[in-house]
């Protein structure tokens, strides 16, 4: 390996960067091979800046890359590690510290304050690595699958409860949002989401963020969980989070896939709630944040 230089994703071509991402991540225990669409796609759903991103360069051939996305919140700006992949032949050099030193020099440009990554708990090289660099666990994030036939589950409660579809803003002003959720799960990347309220009466007791699926025909083919809250009040009520699940799922429906996608460890009773409905996780990750 020669010195290692760097040039920005803008600098270089379409085909070229996402050639040097999907060799990046050869063998990697997740498919995340893209073509050019999708890659794009990505770019403007997790606000991935090319200007701000980076690709190593071995004697001029491209043989690392790192993505960046950048959103401010409450004055302070936040990074995201949107993806580092090497190639094959060029772990275990010691590229990786050079492109996270990189990557810092970057962040300090933008005026990070906070700066976050994601890692496949089974990559403890990686989650070494991080942590070497400052990088603290901050939480575990799981994908969980679940089952596509119907379910056919009678809840009792007190509550006359109604389930609305709703623009997003409308769930920004509850006053039980979440901000603090993993990127992929903000409202930002959620372009394309649907949003539910849950109401009781006239009042809105809960909040659930999807992706979804349907046919030519309007039947819904998949549902993904990105948010779910509940009022703080009653946010311990499994009866009422499986009532609630049972509406975002379509439970009522065959042949629906559903999966939640990315979720904190933190939220024990929607926890609980996946496994009482048969969901099964099939991923977990490390969530990792340094304060710059």
């Amino acid at each position: 390996m020669t010195q290692i230089k760097f040039k920005k994703v803008s600098d270089c071509s379409l085909s070229e960067v996402v050639s040097v991402w999907n060799r990046g991540f050869e063998g990697y225990s997740v498919d995340v091979t893209m073509d050019t669409q999708t890659f794009l796609r990505r770019m403007v759903t997790e606000d991935l800046v090319a200007e701000a991103s980076i690709i190593a360069l071995d004697a001029d051939s491209p043989v690392a890359i790192v993505m960046n996305g950048f959103r401010k919140h409450d004055d302070k700006v936040y990074a995201w590690n949107g993806g580092t992949g090497i190639l094959p032949e060029f772990r275990g050099t010691g590229l990786s510290h050079t492109l996270i030193e990189e990557v810092q020099a970057v962040y300090h440009e933008q005026g990070v304050n906070v700066a976050n990554l994601e890692a496949i708990t089974t990559n403890e090289r990686a989650i070494n690595l991080y942590e070497k660099h400052g990088y603290e666990l901050i939480e575990r994030l799981g994908f969980y699958a679940g089952p596509q036939e119907n379910q056919d589950i009678t809840v009792i409660h007190d509550y006359e409860l109604e389930c609305v579809r709703v623009p997003r803003e409308k769930i920004r002003s509850l006053s039980f949002f979440q901000q603090d959720m993993p990127w992929q799960n903000q409202m930002e990347s959620l372009k394309e989401g649907i949003g539910y309220i849950l109401y009781d009466r006239e009042r809105p007791i809960g909040y659930a963020m999807t992706k979804e699926r349907y046919d030519v025909y309007g039947n819904v083919e998949s549902v993904q969980l990105y948010q779910v809250g509940i009022e703080p009040i009653l946010e311990y009520d499994l009866l009422l989070m499986l009532t609630f699940l049972h509406k975002i799922f379509k439970l009522d429906r065959d042949g629906v896939k559903r999966h939640v996608i990315n979720y904190p460890n933190r939220d024990t009773v929607l926890l609980n709630a996946l496994n009482e409905l048969g969901f099964n996780k099939t991923i977990e990750q490390v969530h990792m944040q340094k304060i710059l």
